[in-house]
């Protein structure tokens, strides 16, 4: 008797057929892969491939209805050292249904088993259904896709030093110091995380091995284009934060004073004689409140600007060159 579940995932197309015994007829069941162990024959099989393929890297992709052939028991490998096609098969157990025509092997767990009659009856219910394409291989990657990737990663790195040279003497943005700290973490985190994954899971692989693995998950759809939308948003971030925002030195004379933008919280407080630099978003109106009730006030439109301020004389002047010095007080 047909499971309804089996017969669900026939018609939606989700169905992976793995064979250990002859079928006598063509391969009429919609399947997104047939696995056959040693000898089995398939009437009709036409894109045929092996486990050794899939092991040396050979194959970058299976095609929707490939036939897999698997020899001997070993190319399965263990839990602890999976080989790829074990693997690619685990992938296969989690995002597909699995109809094991004859036995199926031992460290297998759930899914349906049944024999070539169940097969063909099965074929009877989902006439018409076109099936899904199998799961990507492991670490089967594009070499174009893994540079590219690490370019960008490279571009966004650099986009948030340039950042930090030149607004890290802010006394506003505080939080900005931590980009060559964080920037580094991250590098470590990606090149020590996968081992750390591995030691997780307990599997006996080189690291090679391991870090290919890992590589040809990120680089695969749809994590690859992800990866690659999050460093694009990373990349224009500090591009945008630079065009929003100048650097602004401010010298307050002869008494402290808290600097403000207009409708908006103070952006600072700056102590008198003493240089203060503050990150101020461009276009805007900045106010000066001095400690003795003093206040000016000026717009602020450039990328920058070093900036005397008097409050009781309510004077706020630009910096033009070095030789000029501000007017005496009086």
């Amino acid at each position: 008797m047909l499971s309804d579940e089996l017969v669900h995932a026939a018609r939606r197309g989700r169905l992976v057929v793995f064979c250990s015994e002859p079928l006598a007829g063509p391969l009429s069941l919609p399947a997104g892969v047939w696995i056959v162990t040693g000898r089995t024959l398939l009437p009709g099989a036409v894109r045929v491939r092996t486990a050794a393929q899939l092991e040396e890297g050979q194959l970058r992709r299976l095609e929707t209805g490939a036939v897999l052939e698997v020899g001997e028991e070993a190319a399965w490998g263990t839990a602890r050292r999976p080989t790829r096609l074990r693997e690619w098969f685990d992938e296969v157990l989690r995002n597909r249904t699995v109809l094991f025509v004859g036995s199926r092997p031992d460290w297998v767990e759930g899914h349906f088993t049944g024999g070539p009659e169940l097969a063909e009856a099965l074929a009877e219910q989902a006439t018409g259904t076109r099936a899904l394409a199998p799961p990507p291989l492991p670490a089967v990657t594009s070499r174009a896709a893994a540079w590219g990737l690490a370019a960008l990663a490279a571009v966004v790195a650099g986009l948030w030093l340039l950042l930090y040279t030149a607004f890290s003497g802010a006394q506003n943005w505080r939080w900005i110091q931590l980009i060559p700290g964080g920037l580094t973490a991250a590098a470590v985190l990606a090149a020590l995380g996968p081992l750390g994954a591995r030691a997780a899971v307990g599997a006996d692989l080189p690291a090679r091995e391991w870090y290919a693995r890992t590589l040809g998950r990120w680089t695969r759809w749809p994590r690859g284009p992800a990866l690659a939308a999050v460093l694009v948003g990373l990349a224009l971030g500090p591009c945008w934060l630079a065009r929003r925002n100048g650097r602004g030195s401010f010298l307050l004379l002869y008494e402290p004073g808290v600097v403000s933008v207009e409708g908006s919280a103070p952006l600072g407080a700056c102590r008198a004689e003493e240089p203060c630099t503050l990150i101020v978003p461009r276009p805007s109106h900045l106010h000066f409140e001095g400690a003795e009730g003093g206040v000016c006030g000026l717009d602020f439109t450039g990328s920058g600007a070093v900036l005397f301020i008097d409050t009781q004389q309510e004077g706020c002047e630009p910096f033009v060159s070095d030789d000029e010095m501000p007017p005496p007080r009086g």
